[in-house]
């Protein structure tokens, strides 16, 4: 579905500010740790590239409560396999260590998308990453990192005469791009936590107001519905104090995970249909009713961007995500805000959700559902899943395939050479 523009005050500045994945200090108390890497045109060109080809030294970690007997590193028959990371040794070895420093699982992210679509290439079956080739596996078998590296401004509505205002310069200034071939990639590794999927939730953010929130999972929770004001009011307060008014973008969608009484952020991306609204709508989100101008203290746009920028000039991120130092007096007091605007909170099984309506009588049950159609597993694989060691058996046999063809691939072009 394209956005209605003439609904939509966002522009491509929505994925150039979002993609500065350089956590602002300010973040580190409310999110897991994380280190960044960043990404060389070699590296983007081989998780571009067909087919999987893993280093050698990769291996395919089992999880800790099955009793799998999985090989690890090249046999016999890959021998003739190449070697991918010779081409950037830097990033390899970045990626070891910061699997190391976060105590030796991480969860992938890629700029704006995090590969949950190929969890299934996992043997946990959860984005939980114990090896380099597990990063680069669901890297290269996620529909979202294509996404990200091919399509990164799609649906984003360019402003025109931008550049070359005050606004443009700030922008510039401030590391915001507007080309795919301009965008500073890099990999986000997080230390993995084993959350509970039901406390996740997506929030989407509209000039700078909480205008609607869901769950992230499709399964429905009946204890939820128990909690679901406190949960609001939580995730609203956390909102107001830590993000409404330090947010570069004033459009933005935000994931976050509440267990018991602390609010975790999880993830940032753009206003943008290539984001998945899950139980709603985009033509739903853009129509909804948002509080007056007067309902909330807000810092202006452009002072917000100067203070940005002047805070990115004196506190400089490492590579690896964590800060030099923090001047917490460069950002400007925000009173708390003033309105009585309630955001619309969706949980699983709701029939006030968009997504409900299959053509099923009646809408009362709780319904478990899933609209993510990159979450659809190939048959082969789920048969794999539901038999031990079957998926262990089933990356073998991928795998040996794969040689065999990058095999016959070789004698071709040495027949054709000849």
């Amino acid at each position: 579905m394209e956005l209605d523009r003439q609904n939509h005050d966002s522009h491509d500045a929505d994925q150039g500010i979002v993609q500065q994945q350089r956590s602002p200090p300010m973040y580190r108390s409310i999110t897991p740790k994380a280190r960044l890497i960043a990404l060389s045109d070699t590296f983007l060109q081989y998780l571009r590239a067909d087919g999987i080809v893993l280093p050698p030294d990769n291996t395919l970690a089992a999880p800790e409560d099955d009793s799998w007997v999985v090989s690890g590193g090249y046999d016999d028959e890959d021998e003739g396999l190449p070697d991918p990371s010779k081409e950037w040794p830097e990033i390899h070895a970045r990626v070891k260590a910061a699997i190391a420093e976060l105590g030796g699982s991480v969860s992938p992210k890629l700029n704006w998308n995090a590969p949950r679509d190929a969890t299934h290439m996992i043997l946990s079956n959860r984005l939980e990453c114990r090896t380099p080739g597990d990063v680069y596996l669901v890297l290269k078998s996620s529909r979202f990192i294509a996404n990200n590296l091919d399509r990164a401004f799609e649906g984003c509505i360019p402003e025109s005469g931008k550049q070359g205002d005050l606004a443009g310069a700030v922008e510039k200034e401030a590391g915001i791009y507007h080309d795919e071939n301009q965008i500073p990639y890099h990999l986000v590794l997080r230390k993995y936590v084993n959350v509970n999927p039901a406390l996740e939730f997506r929030c989407f953010v509209r000039s700078r107001r909480l205008v609607c929130l869901c769950q992230r999972s499709f399964k429905y929770y009946e204890w939820l519905y128990e909690i679901k004001d406190k949960l609001l009011r939580d995730i609203q307060k956390f909102f107001d104090k830590h993000l409404r008014d330090t947010f570069p973008d004033p459009d933005f969608v935000f994931d976050v995970y509440v267990p018991r009484d602390r609010v975790w952020l999880i993830d940032f991306s753009a206003f943008s249909q290539n984001i998945d609204p899950l139980h709603f709508s985009w033509e739903e989100i853009l129509n909804m009713d948002r509080p007056d101008e007067g309902d909330s203290r807000t810092i202006p746009e452009e002072h917000m961007m100067r203070a940005q920028s002047q805070h990115r000039r004196q506190s400089s991120v490492d590579d690896d995500g964590r800060p030099n130092r923090y001047f917490p007096e460069e950002w400007p007091s925000v009173e708390p805000p003033i309105s009585s605007f309630q955001p619309q909170f969706i949980l699983a099984g709701n029939t006030d959700s968009a997504q409900l309506d299959f053509g099923l009588e009646g809408n009362s049950a709780p319904t478990s559902y899933s609209l993510i159609k990159e979450d659809r597993v190939p048959q082969d694989v789920l048969d794999a899943a539901e038999t031990p060691g079957g998926t262990a058996e089933l990356l073998s046999n991928w795998r040996e395939t794969l040689a065999r063809t990058i095999k016959a691939d070789q004698e071709y072009q040495s027949d054709s050479e000849s």
